[in-house]
C-alpha cells in the first residue's frame, strides 16, 4: 500500500496544473492537451507533470511502454522477475482457505518459462516447458507429465513415444481413463494406435510392463478380447538372435482342465480332483479322457467334481484329462454382434489382418474389393464413417467423432 500512496501523491501533486491537460480514466492518464504532446513519464526524482515511480524497477518509457523489473521495456508491458522467481504473481484473498497463486517463472532447470499455481499450503504445480523444451507439468519441482519435442528429457534420458509421466508413489492410478460417452457407437477409456511407419522390428499400440514377476504387466476387470491371436514368447535357450512364439489354444467355451497320470492296481484308481479346479469349474459339462499305457482296457466308474474313479483289466499307468468349463461363463454364446471388425472411417481398413481375413470382410458385405468400407453396409447397420478429409490416423478419426 505504501507504493499506491506515492503515486496517489504523486498525481495530487500534479493535478493542478495538469486538470486542462491530463485526465484520470480506468485506462491510465491520458493526454487531452491539443496537438501532438509526448506521453507523461516517469522520473526518478519528484518532477511536476511526470509519474513519480513506485520503485526503481517501474518505469514507463517515452513511448509510453510501461516496464517492471527493467527500464528498457520492448512491449506495451514487460515484466522482468529475479533469477529463477516469479516474474507475475496474481493472489486472492491471501491467507483465506481459498487462496490461490498464480505465477509465471523461469524453470527449476534455469531454462523455459512456466505458470505456476499453488494453493494454501505448502505444495504447488508448473506448468511450462523444461530445461529441454518439452512440455511438463511439475508437482513441487518434480517431472509428472512430460511430452518431448525431441525424445528425450532434459539430461538425455529417453522417453518412450515422447511421453512420460510419473505421479508418485502413493497413488492408486498413474493414468486413468474414464470414457462416459453414452451416444457414440464406439467409446474407450484408453486408446492406443502403432503405425507400420519407421524401421521399428517391434511396435505395440498399448504397452505395459512389470518390473516384479509377483506383478501384472496389463490387468482387465471384465472381457478381455483381440481379434489376433493370444500369445506368449520365450528366449531361445541357444540363439540370441531367436525367440519362441506359442499361440494360446481357444474354443467357444470358457474352458478349464488339469490333466496327470496315475497307476491302477488291483483293478481301479481314485483321482481327486484338485481344489483350484473344483472352485472354478461347474458341475456340469466335465469330460474325462483316459489313456492306458499298457495292454489293457480302462473304462470310468464314476466322475464329478471331487473324484475320477478309473476301472481298468488290470494294472496299468493311465494318462487323464480333465475338461470342464469356468464357473459363471457356461452360457457363453460364441456368435455374436459385431463389435470389432466396424470401419470408422473411409480408409482402407483391416490392414492389420492376414489376407484371409480381409478378404472374408470382403465376402461378407462389409468391405469393397479395394477394402475401403461398403458404404451400403454401413448405412444398413448404422455405422458412422468419418467422410471428407481422410483421417491420418486412427486417434485422428476417433478424435473428431
Amino acid at each position: 500500500m505504501k507504493s499506491l500512496s506515492l503515486l496517489a501523491c504523486a498525481l495530487c501533486m500534479t493535478s493542478s496544473s495538469m486538470a486542462q491537460q491530463q485526465q484520470v480514466t480506468a485506462w491510465g492518464i491520458v493526454d487531452l492537451a491539443p496537438g501532438s504532446q509526448p506521453p507523461i513519464r516517469a522520473s526518478s526524482i519528484p518532477t511536476l507533470g511526470q509519474l513519480f515511480p513506485m520503485s526503481p524497477l517501474l518505469n514507463v518509457d517515452a513511448l509510453g511502454n510501461v516496464g517492471i523489473g527493467t527500464t528498457t521495456p520492448q512491449g506495451a508491458l514487460e515484466v522482468l522477475g529475479q533469477s529463477h522467481g516469479a516474474s507475475f504473481r496474481v493472489v486472492d484473498s491471501p491467507g483465506s482457505a481459498g487462496t490461490q497463486l498464480v505465477s509465471a517463472h523461469v524453470s527449476s532447470t534455469g531454462q523455459g518459462l512456466q505458470a505456476r499455481f499453488s494453493g494454501p499450503g505448502t505444495g504447488y504445480i508448473d506448468i511450462g516447458q523444461d530445461g529441454g523444451g518439452s512440455f511438463v507439468i511439475e508437482g513441487n519441482d518434480v517431472p509428472r507429465f512430460v511430452v518431448a519435442q525431441n525424445g528425450k528429457m532434459a539430461g538425455g534420458a529417453p522417453i518412450y513415444n515422447n511421453v512420460q509421466m510419473s505421479l508418485g508413489s502413493d497413488l492408486e492410478y498413474v493414468l486413468y481413463g474414464d470414457n462416459q460417452n453414452t451416444t457414440s457407437s464406439f467409446s474407450t477409456g484408453v486408446f492406443g494406435t502403432i503405425s507400420t511407419i519407421g524401421n521399428a522390428v517391434f511396435g505395440a499400440g498399448v504397452w505395459g510392463q512389470s518390473m516384479d514377476p509377483n506383478r501384472v504387466a496389463v490387468f482387465a476387470e471384465g472381457d478381455f478380447r483381440a481379434t489376433g491371436t493370444k500369445s506368449f514368447v520365450q528366449p531361445h535357450p541357444t540363439d540370441a538372435a531367436r525367440q519362441i512364439h506359442f499361440v494360446c489354444l481357444e474354443g467357444n467355451e470358457s474352458g478349464t482342465y488339469f490333466r496327470g497320470k496315475t497307476l491302477v492296481t488291483g483293478g481301479t484308481a481314485t483321482v481327486q480332483v484338485p481344489e483350484e479346479f473344483r472352485l472354478v469349474s461347474e458341475r456340469e459339462n466335465l469330460t474325462v479322457q483316459l489313456t492306458a499305457m499298457g495292454n489293457a482296457r480302462v473304462w470310468l466308474e464314476s466322475y464329478d467334481l471331487n473324484e475320477i474313479v478309473i476301472g481298468s483289466t488290470g494294472d496299468v499307468e493311465v494318462h487323464y484329462m480333465v475338461n470342464g468349463v469356468r464357473l459363471g461363463y457356461s452360457d457363453h454364446q460364441a456368435i455374436e454382434r459385431n463389435t470389432a471388425y466396424v470401419p470408422r472411417d473411409e480408409r482402407p481398413f483391416g490392414t492389420q489382418y492376414p489376407k484371409e481375413i480381409r478378404e472374408m470382410l470382403v465376402r461378407n458385405g462389409t468391405l469393397n474389393e479395394d477394402f475401403t468400407p461398403n458404404r451400403d453396409t454401413a448405412a444398413r447397420l448404422g455405422w458412422q464413417l468419418d467422410i471428407g478429409p481422410v483421417a491420418t490416423n486412427a486417434h485422428e478419426a476417433l478424435a473428431r467423432r
